[in-house]
């Protein structure tokens, strides 16, 4: 007989064991040795089943623990979305992406772009018409905010200080009971902070206009207000700005055609003002440099019968041959003013008051 694979004893087939009661009791078995080894190879296949029982069910105890902690970790893990979740959600209703939670005394935009708060009012003349400008801006912008003229109009008095401020106080002395409608409080607003200022007094103001040292867009600025405030048509208000305008802008607006509108002739004096105020910065780029102290000499050159010395170059009205200082040449060549008589509209070869150059070359050849 063949002895079993000792690698693998699960798969020797096992011989019925004979019991010794089957057997002669008082004879010897002639096979004895045969059947202590599979006697043997039982235990020890019994031994190798019964360890790997107990590994399994150790393996099965720490998938349970596993398993376990498994359910435990996503728990928590539900948990933190839940809240994460929650927290989103709370943001967004903040943010107005959602219906908020809860009424809240913000106004609901009907879009993105909200109207800054206005400027603090505090009763100046001539600023009511601005104030109750930006306040409109605040209401058409935030109309959920502002369901009633009560609303408007507690809007409107938390922004006054000052003297408007005052009259506020002794206008309303209950604050939670107005008794006018808000477009009676501006029309009381408008009567006490208001400009009173009639059309005659515009028109004065209108026609007394001078540009002076301001750049035509700046002077543009004050016509426009008033020409906004006065009933003067188009072609009064045209001659209103060409009467203002400095020399210098008129004699080039002289050959040009004019424009139709009064919109066109600002944009139009505007733009020369531009160009000589431009040019007129390049050429006293292009001046020396004076130096302080420095005097520069001319070098003498030799008298000739009936031409002036540099001595006896006239200048502008001068007094015991004082001469003018740099800072009032420059003055006068940014202002376009003679250099002798100091007026504007010519210059010093052509000036009306300089005496006759020839004149006196006769009267110093005699």
């Amino acid at each position: 007989q063949t002895d079993p694979d000792p690698v693998e004893p699960w798969t020797q087939t096992d011989p019925d064991p004979v019991e010794p009661a089957e057997r002669g009791s008082g004879s010897p078995c002639p096979g004895g040795s045969q059947h202590s080894g599979q006697t043997n190879l039982a235990d020890a296949l019994r031994e190798t089943l019964e360890e790997q029982h107990s590994l399994i069910q150790s393996h099965e105890a720490v998938l349970r623990s596993l398993s376990k902690q498994q359910n435990v970790t996503n728990q928590r893990l539900e948990y933190l979305g839940s809240l994460l979740q929650k927290q989103q959600s709370e943001e967004a209703s903040q943010a107005g992406d959602g219906p908020p939670p809860q009424p809240t005394p913000q106004p609901s935009q009907s879009s993105d772009y909200r109207a800054p708060t206005p400027d603090k009012f505090s009763g100046e003349a001539g600023g009511s018409g601005g104030f109750l400008l930006q306040c409109s801006l605040v209401f058409h912008r935030s109309t959920h905010s502002f369901p009633n003229d009560d609303a408007k109009i507690s809007f409107v008095l938390g922004l006054l200080t000052g003297k408007a401020l005052r009259w506020a106080e002794a206008r309303f002395t209950d604050p939670t009971k107005f008794d006018c409608s808000f477009l009676e409080f501006v029309e009381e607003f408008k009567l006490v902070f208001g400009d009173t200022t009639d059309q005659t007094s515009i028109s004065r103001r209108l026609w007394s206009l001078k540009q002076g040292q301001r750049t035509v867009a700046e002077f543009s600025i004050e016509l426009r207000t008033l020409a906004a405030a006065s009933d003067w048509n188009g072609c009064a208000l045209k001659s209103a700005f060409f009467h203002a305008l400095n020399e210098s802008i008129k004699d080039e607006l002289a050959p040009l055609d004019e424009p139709k509108t009064l919109n066109e002739l600002i944009t139009l004096a505007t733009r020369l003002d531009n160009r000589i105020r431009e040019r007129r910065s390049q050429r006293h780029e292009r001046l020396p440099v004076r130096f302080p102290g420095l005097t520069m000499q001319r070098a003498p050159q030799p008298a000739q019968p009936g031409n002036l010395t540099p001595d006896s170059e006239p200048e502008p009205m001068q007094i015991g041959r004082t001469r003018l200082t740099p800072e009032e040449r420059q003055r006068r060549r940014e202002l376009n003013q003679c250099m002798y008589c100091g007026k504007p509209g010519h210059y010093i070869v052509s000036c009306p008051v300089r005496p006759n150059t020839k004149v006196r070359q006769s009267e110093w050849g005699n």
